[in-house]
């Protein structure tokens, strides 16, 4: 049996941790004229060509590392501690302009 969680947060609510909101470089990594985003201590990273490029790569990144966790990684000793960025990731997944305002901050 599949189970569904339905979160609720109110809209004025701000985690303690909010800047950068999950974790995310301020700078990026810059090497070989290609840009890499990762998240410290979760097996989630992107690399693109630009700084557009590595952000979107990085959103779907994110919104595939939580899929995958909602799935099969949230059983796993080492991805159980995960589980507020993957419902924070899934509360966003579906608006990417508001998913990229979360991780990355305002412009």
């Amino acid at each position: 049996m599949d189970l569904v969680a339905l979160v609720v947060v109110a809209e004025d609510h701000q985690p303690p941790t909010q800047v950068p909101a999950l974790g995310v470089p301020r700078v990026p990594l810059v090497t070989d004229g290609q840009i890499a985003f990762w998240l410290r201590d979760v097996p989630v990273h992107a690399v693109g060509a630009d700084l557009e490029e590595a952000e979107v790569r990085f959103l779907d990144a994110l919104v595939d590392y939580a899929d995958l966790w909602f799935h099969e990684l949230r059983y796993a000793a080492n991805h159980a501690q995960h589980q507020h960025l993957a419902l924070r990731v899934a509360m966003y997944a579906g608006n990417r302009e508001e998913l990229r305002r979360v991780v990355f901050g305002e412009d």
